[in-house]
C-alpha cells in the first residue's frame, strides 16, 4: 500500500486482537478439555503488533480501537457457529455437549453469553 499512496496518502486498515472471541472460545474449552488447541491459531497482523508493522513503512500510524461484546441469547446459535469453524473439526459429540452445558450455565446465570470482541483500525499517513 505504502508504494502506491501519494504522499500525504492515508491507508486504513482494521483488524482484530489476540484476544477477544478468540481467546473466550479458547478458556471455555479448557474448562472440560484441559488439552485443547481449538481457537489457538496465531495471525500476523493483529492490533498488538500492528503499528510495529505498519511504523516500518508509514511516518505516522495511529490505531483507534473499537469497543464491543457480543450479547448472545441462544445457546445452539453459538454452538452450530461453532460447529462451522474449521479449529472444531477434530472435537468429539461429546466434547461439544460438555462445551454446550457449559454455555447453558452461563445463559441461565447471566441472561446471555456475553462474548468481548477485540477489533481495531489504523490509521497510516505516508
Amino acid at each position: 500500500m505504502w508504494r502506491v499512496l501519494k504522499p500525504g496518502g492515508i491507508f486504513y486498515s482494521s483488524t482484530l486482537g489476540s484476544g477477544g472471541m478468540r481467546l473466550f472460545l479458547y478458556e471455555a474449552f479448557k474448562h472440560f478439555k484441559p488439552d485443547t488447541q481449538a481457537f489457538t491459531q496465531q495471525w500476523s497482523f493483529v492490533l498488538q503488533n500492528g503499528l510495529e508493522i505498519l511504523g516500518e513503512h508509514f511516518s505516522d500510524v495511529q490505531r483507534r480501537d473499537y469497543e464491543d461484546s457480543l450479547a448472545v441469547t441462544e445457546t445452539q446459535d453459538l454452538m452450530n457457529w461453532i460447529k462451522s469453524t474449521i479449529s472444531i473439526a477434530s472435537y468429539s459429540e461429546q466434547d461439544l455437549e460438555g462445551l454446550f452445558g457449559y454455555f447453558e450455565d452461563i445463559r441461565k446465570k447471566d441472561g446471555a453469553i456475553n462474548i468481548p470482541k477485540e477489533t481495531g483500525l489504523f490509521i497510516s499517513r505516508k
